[in-house]
Order: C-alpha cells, then sequence, then structure tokens
C-alpha cells in the first residue's frame, strides 16, 4: 500500500510541476520568440491614433514605449493591470507611450478604450501596420524604442523595462 501512496505523490508533484511549467508559457514569462530584439529598426510607419495624433516612426522626439496587447491572451490579462498603474502612477511621465491592440470585436474596442483613457492608442484600421513595422509576433509585447526608431529595449514582461529619466530643462 506505502509503494502505491509514494507513487501517487511523486506522480502528483510531476503534474503540478507541469502545469506551473505551462502557466509560465501561456502567461508569456518564457520564451521571447517571436519578440523582436534591440537594434532592429523598425519600418517606416505613420499612423493615426484615437486621440487624433499621429505615431510616425521618423517624428519620434526621443524614447518612447510601444506596448502590444491582444484580447484573450493570458500573458496580456496578467500583464494589463500592471501597466495601467504604472502609467497611472506617472512611471513613465516624460515619455511618449503607445498601445496597440491587436484584433477586433467588444473585447478588443474595450480593451482599446481601456487604453486610450491613459496612453495614445493607435486606430484599429493602423494595427496590422504597426505589427508588421515591429516584425512582432508575441503579446503582451514591450518595446522602447529611440528617435530613429531603432528597438532599444523588448521584453513580454512589463517589469524588464527600463525608460531612462527625461532630462529636465535647464540642467
Amino acid at each position: 500500500m506505502s509503494v502505491i501512496s509514494l507513487f501517487n505523490l511523486v506522480l502528483g508533484m510531476g503534474i503540478i510541476r507541469r502545469l506551473r511549467e505551462h502557466t509560465e508559457i501561456l502567461a508569456g514569462s518564457g520564451s521571447q520568440e517571436g519578440l523582436t530584439q534591440p537594434g532592429h529598426r523598425i519600418d517606416d510607419v505613420a499612423v493615426a491614433t484615437l486621440g487624433g495624433g499621429t505615431f510616425a516612426r521618423d517624428s519620434l522626439a526621443g524614447p518612447t514605449l510601444v506596448a502590444f496587447f491582444m484580447p484573450g491572451c493570458a500573458g496580456c490579462k496578467i500583464a494589463l493591470p500592471e501597466f495601467i498603474s504604472e502609467v497611472g502612477q506617472g512611471r513613465y511621465a516624460g515619455h511618449r507611450v503607445i498601445g496597440v491592440v491587436n484584433g477586433s470585436g467588444e473585447e478588443a474596442d474595450a480593451l482599446r478604450d481601456q487604453l486610450a483613457a491613459l496612453v495614445d492608442t493607435v486606430v484599429p484600421t493602423a494595427t496590422r501596420d504597426v505589427i508588421k513595422a515591429f516584425d512582432s509576433s508575441v503579446y503582451p509585447a514591450f518595446y522602447v524604442i529611440d528617435e530613429t526608431g531603432t528597438i532599444r529595449q523588448s521584453s513580454t514582461k512589463l517589469a524588464e523595462i527600463d525608460l531612462p529619466v527625461p532630462a529636465v530643462a535647464g540642467n
């Protein structure tokens, strides 16, 4: 009887370990596959944002954070509250932040509206152009690009993104 109990214990531990690994993969905390790496210059892009502005590679004024989300993405559901909190607390003050939502339908529209209340958010009809410009195929994805449109940082985890403190005028 104790052999069967020991077997069940070992089997249970293996299943739990595998479930944890699977959860990490779904949350995007494992692989960086599909994430465009630093050093890549994004393709020329000029698209409208929901606030009436424009996001264009050739008119970047300094470090810009671009955040990609997709409805139904498990990792996005985990990363979105952190992103909203960080933006709301002013972590990226002095920097331009762009939101990109890949998808259509009510859930995508709600996500887009939620982001648009905090950051410049790309209009739905231009989303594909931005995804193509970044050559990104993973969600969530966070990129810091410089004034030339070159990716300086990329990650599926917001905590790994560290924007430089903007210079204060007069110093």
